[in-house]
C-alpha cells in the first residue's frame, strides 16, 4: 500500500485553471478509492465537498481565488485555483 507521503510527493493535476463550468482533479491510480476533495473559498469557507468523484461543477460560483483540498489517508493536500467567467 502507498502512504500518505508517497501522495504528497505524486502529480495531482487540476484542470482547466482557470475554470468557468468545471473543475477536474486527477489523482495517482493507486489513490482512486477512500479520498475526499474539497473546494474552499478566499475566506476559508468550504464550498462544496466530493467522495470519491472527481469534477466539481464550478458555473454558479462568482469568479476568483479558491484552494482544493485533497485528503486520502490522514493527509491533506492543498493546491490553489482561480475560477474566471
Amino acid at each position: 500500500l502507498a502512504n500518505a507521503q508517497d501522495f504528497e510527493n505524486e502529480e495531482i493535476r487540476i484542470y482547466p485553471n482557470p475554470a468557468s463550468e468545471f473543475l477536474h482533479i486527477d489523482l495517482p491510480a493507486r489513490f482512486s478509492k477512500n479520498y475526499q476533495i474539497s473546494l474552499w473559498n478566499a475566506q476559508g469557507k468550504e464550498i462544496k465537498k466530493l467522495e470519491n468523484q472527481h469534477t466539481f461543477y464550478v458555473e454558479n460560483l462568482p469568479s476568483g481565488l479558491y484552494l482544493v483540498k485533497v485528503y486520502v489517508e490522514g493527509k491533506e493536500i492543498w493546491r490553489k485555483i482561480t475560477i474566471e467567467k
